[in-house]
């Protein structure tokens, strides 16, 4: 999220208009009450709109099979009767679709934009797949951005998401954060003011090099010329912006409830924790097991590759959130769980465990809202009381 992919995509759109290369774009909605195809709706209306006459001619060949495309703009209403239309039909809907934008761009070459493909419904997927198979030496690109996160879990899945990215005529861009260096040009960029070096440490650390949580923070602080005061700096650090903390919760929200749940717990677990003492706060009513490997697959979790085998949070901003989210009296209840848990341990097991609290106490708080998720390091530190 933020790392940039659209405008990358934008930047090649603007580069292909100046060769006088058609580009349309769909964006994927993920939700209740979201049409089937509606991606692919969004770009054969572009189509309609730049391609008239071409566009009567498909619909003309096809008939109805296009419908579910259409949308009478009186009513909202689709024209297609029957939501739920058999397996043939379907095919024969897909089928007219690929023949319409393989026929419109034999006539001029065509490039569709299909973006945030992880939220596409399995009705457009199926058409992506379809189309794939028919991009033989056509005049025709598709382009998919992707979060990571719900291309990891459609990989471990075998979906169509992912055997779109596993296609050998495939080519993939994978995006990661800013370096330290660049993120002290876009900074500079952004406030035309000279930021100390310790200072675009800290902001390249807070925000791990993602632009979009890096213009927020640096939003936060106000005005550019607070950037050189370490302590501004460090307050606005403090807490999450408020973009960024929506943007992370509706990814959240997408997630099966039993996930979400056991991922409340882990973030007060601290900075890695076992699979074991999830287990034993949770108890025996949420399969925890079953939870952490979603949570793994979704890329919000990862387990480390040397024993004891530590969980712990890919981003530290996730963690935060969830964090955020718990109330006072959860956090408490969670708290007495931990303590409940490690007192039926072996008093072997506490004596492993000493030196992690120990480290535990010794460590600063950076941020007074990550302190609840930071303070506790060791696999089995008992968070803190909420401030």
């Amino acid at each position: 999220m933020g790392v940039g992919k659209t405008e990358l995509v934008e930047e090649l759109a603007v580069r292909l208009h100046e060769l006088l290369q058609e580009v349309v774009w769909g964006r994927c909605t993920s939700g209740e009450g979201v049409p089937a195809y509606w991606v692919w709706a969004q770009v054969f209306r572009q189509l309609a709109v730049s391609r008239p006459e071409a566009f009567r001619k498909a619909e003309a060949r096809f008939g109805s099979l296009l419908a579910p495309l259409m949308l009478d703009p009186e009513s909202g209403r689709r024209s297609l009767s029957g939501e739920d239309p058999s397996a043939r039909a379907r095919f024969l809907t897909q089928d007219a679709m690929c023949e319409t934008l393989l026929s419109l761009a034999a006539e001029d070459p065509l490039v569709v934009v299909l973006e945030d493909l992880d939220q596409a419904d399995e009705s457009s997927l199926e058409l992506l797949a379809l189309l794939r198979t028919r991009l033989h030496c056509e005049p025709l690109s598709v382009v998919v951005t992707a979060d990571d996160t719900g291309a990891a879990a459609d990989l471990m899945g075998g979906g169509a998401v992912a055997e779109a990215l596993g296609d050998s005529r495939t080519r993939s861009v994978r995006l990661t954060g800013l370096s330290r260096r660049e993120t002290g040009d876009l900074v500079s960029a952004q406030t035309a003011v000279e930021v100390p070096d310790e200072i675009l440490r800290l902001l390249h650390e807070r925000s791990r090099g993602n632009p979009y949580v890096l213009h927020q923070f640096i939003a936060g602080v106000g005005d550019p010329g607070l950037l050189s005061d370490r302590a501004v700096v460090e307050n606005a650090l403090a807490d999450i912006p408020v973009g960024v903390r929506q943007a992370v919760g509706r990814r959240l929200a997408a997630l099966p409830g039993p996930v979400l749940d056991v991922l409340r717990c882990c973030s007060a677990l601290g900075g890695a924790f076992e699979l074991a003492l999830v287990r034993e706060v949770l108890g025996g009513s949420t399969d925890v097991e079953a939870a952490i490997e979603a949570a793994t697959r979704h890329g919000l979790l990862r387990r480390a590759a040397q024993p004891p085998f530590l969980l712990s949070f890919r981003d530290e901003l996730v963690q935060e959130v969830l964090l955020g989210e718990l109330g006072g009296s959860d956090r408490t209840r969670l708290r007495e769980s931990v303590v409940r848990a490690l007192a039926q341990r072996p008093a072997a097991l506490h004596g492993e465990y000493e030196p992690g609290r120990e480290r535990a106490r010794r460590a600063p708080r950076r941020h007074s809202t990550a302190g609840d998720a930071k303070g506790a390091c060791g696999p089995t530190s008992v968070p803190p009381h909420p401030a």
